[in-house]
């Protein structure tokens, strides 16, 4: 493999060949590459880049050597190897399933975990770390939307739900049918990221590939890519336990029971990545014969004006701008809108009273 640098200022190319490629001097420098550069590892393993909320956290089992979030509020428990130092790779992945089994048991306390992130941070808070990163600094002023996250990392830590990174100077085969097992079969994620490293003089150059987000393709095709309903309403639900916080869980549960409470009628289904409930009021035929709303698991609720009566849409619709302080447009009125997850989770009271209203 051949690879060519050419700077703006130089007309020449810079050729690096297989005779560039290093080996890393020592694991610690492979970590404080990852450290650097995670936000502009490739894309797939994370909902929103990385960022790196601390470097040797400790576990109960020992020190992890990076813990990362993203814009989803996932965390990461990120391990750095290098070839010639481990002869069996199955017990780096027995390791990073104690760190984590460390981390759930260590931070029952959130207030507890805060506290590390700050003491590993020189003060700074999960917040201010949000607000600092440049991969998020469209979130810097987004108050609601870093509250979320904030309560994502808390629901995630609280329910022992981790993504794993394992980063390599070399990918050993032989741990391939492990990382698909894993990420077909079990409801947690580990991605192999290997980096070549390459050196001519002063000029460094590192490829980072990603190994795993294949398999985790293949498992939400098989188990959520095929349109229809889920199984039952326990899977669904446990889908959207893992997504929402727990404010957002909470206020998921208040508008599942006003449904039920009322007569209506939900339907579960799944799409091509994710899950959904639908909303039916058919004992209210008054108001729509399809679903009135719709939630789904990566958090948008859609109010689909298009299944509702055409003589009730515009009164549906002032209502909620009243109660909501949002603006509907025309065009929303006889199609749908969507709300985000701060827009309908904040809200849920609001929103069950304006339905009530035409019930």
């Amino acid at each position: 493999m051949d690879i060519f640098i050419k700077k703006e200022i130089d007309e020449n190319f810079t050729k690096l060949s297989h005779k560039n490629i290093k080996d890393f001097p020592k694991e610690s420098y492979l970590e404080k590459i990852v450290d650097d550069d995670l936000e502009r590892f490739p894309d797939g393993m994370s909902n929103g880049n990385f960022i790196v909320l601390g470097k040797q956290i400790e576990t109960g089992p020992g020190p992890l050597d990076i813990l990362a979030t993203d814009g989803n509020g996932s965390i990461f428990i990120i391990e750095t190897k290098l070839n010639r130092n481990h002869s069996d790779r199955r017990l780096i992945i027995a390791q990073i399933f104690d760190y984590a089994a460390g981390m759930w048991n260590k931070y029952k306390k959130f207030e507890d975990f805060e506290k590390t992130i700050k003491e590993k941070n020189n003060n700074l808070t999960i917040e201010n770390l949000i607000k600092n990163s440049k991969s998020l600094s469209e979130l810097s002023e987004d108050d609601e939307e870093i509250k979320s996250i904030i309560e994502k990392i808390k629901h995630n830590l609280e329910n022992g739900i981790f993504k794993f990174i394992t980063v390599w100077d070399e990918r050993d085969e032989s741990l391939d049918n492990t990382i698909n097992y894993i990420n077909q079969k079990l409801d947690t994620k580990i991605y192999v990221v290997t980096l070549k490293y390459f050196k001519d003089n002063d000029l460094e150059l590192y490829i980072p590939e990603v190994y795993g987000l294949e398999s985790e393709k293949m498992s939400t095709t098989k188990n959520v890519g095929v349109k229809g309903a889920w199984p039952d309403k326990e899977s669904l639900c446990l889908k959207f336990r893992r997504e929402f916080g727990t404010n957002e869980y909470a206020n998921f549960e208040k508008l599942m029971k006003f449904v039920e409470n009322n007569g209506g009628w939900i339907k579960y289904g799944r799409g091509n990545q994710t899950a959904s409930i639908n909303c039916v009021f058919k004992k209210f035929k008054k108001l729509t014969n399809s679903s009135l709303f719709s939630l789904f698991s990566n958090g948008k609720l859609t109010i689909n004006f298009n299944w509702t009566k055409p003589e009730l849409r515009d009164p549906v619709a002032n209502r909620l701008e009243t109660e909501l302080g949002i603006e509907i447009t025309e065009l929303q009125r006889n199609d749908n809108i969507d709300l985000s997850r701060a827009e309908w989770s904040d809200n849920a009271d609001k929103i069950i009273k304006v339905i009530k209203e035409f019930l």
